[in-house]
């Protein structure tokens, strides 16, 4: 519809037999009129599709919960052993749960793609990003949109003709939760599981099953994660690009003067 518009200002210029645009009074020679819904930017602010305004979204890491189950005793606070004997969790600190180290326990995050402002620049609609109108009394030459080339770089995907889909590990934030300790930046320690304590028995009696401090974390019931910072790494996932609805190629013809 807009093309056809488009073509029919042309069209008109020409019924009228167009004056050089040097001499059109209309548009001071310029050969083109300035968008008035873009301003003549080619691009205008929407509500961001992916916050709808709210400029926050649901925590991906904790899931929108806000906390994070402890892997040692599974939320129990204390560990059982098999003699049925129960310490106390370290790693939760006989909390059985912590909060997200994403959102510290909010729940969301600031909105990766418009940036916590609640609003994204898309191309204009009403003149496909050029910014400009063809002048109806006179025609161009050459055309002040695309120079005489007839095409025009696609504003939707920056002229690359594919857009990158959203991450499914970290969301487009770039982060990412450390596998190896569950994102809470400390390993249980393996002998003690978390309690800071290893149980015994003697093989042949003549003492009574006790505890003792763990060796091999001396009693901290963990160590800390060599492999990430405070349970958060870097993302490093490649995603695939998908071809972009607008262009497929990365330009289109300059509505101007493309027929």
């Amino acid at each position: 519809m807009l093309r056809l518009l488009v073509s029919l200002l042309f069209l008109l210029a020409a019924a009228r037999g167009a004056p050089p645009p040097g001499d059109c009074s209309f548009c001071d020679g310029g050969g083109s009129m300035t968008c008035e819904r873009c301003a003549g930017k080619g691009k205008r602010p929407v509500l961001c599709g992916r916050c709808a305004g709210a400029r926050k979204v649901p925590c991906y890491f904790c899931r929108a919960d806000g906390q994070w189950t402890c892997p040692a005793c599974r939320g129990a606070t204390v560990v059982v052993w098999s003699s049925g004997d129960k310490d106390p969790c370290k790693i939760c600190g006989k909390k059985g749960y912590g909060n997200c180290p994403v959102c510290k326990g909010a729940k969301s995050i600031g909105c990766p793609i418009c940036g916590q402002s609640g609003k994204c620049a898309v191309t204009c609609g009403a003149c496909l990003g050029v910014g400009l109108f063809p002048c109806p009394h006179c025609a161009a030459i050459p055309c002040p949109a695309c120079g005489g080339d007839h095409v025009i770089r696609c504003g939707h995907c920056g002229g690359d003709g594919r857009f990158a889909r959203v991450c499914p590990k970290c969301a487009d934030t770039g982060t990412r939760c450390c596998e190896a300790c569950t994102f809470i930046g400390v390993s249980p320690c393996e002998d003690c599981h978390g309690t800071g304590k290893v149980r015994f028995v003697y093989d042949k009696g003549g003492g009574k099953a006790g505890a003792k401090s763990c060796d091999k974390c001396g009693g901290k019931g963990f160590a800390r994660c060599q492999k990430c910072k405070n349970g958060i790494v870097p993302c490093t996932e490649k995603v695939e690009s998908t071809a972009c609805p607008s262009c497929q190629s990365g330009s289109y013809p300059c509505p101007l003067c493309a027929r």
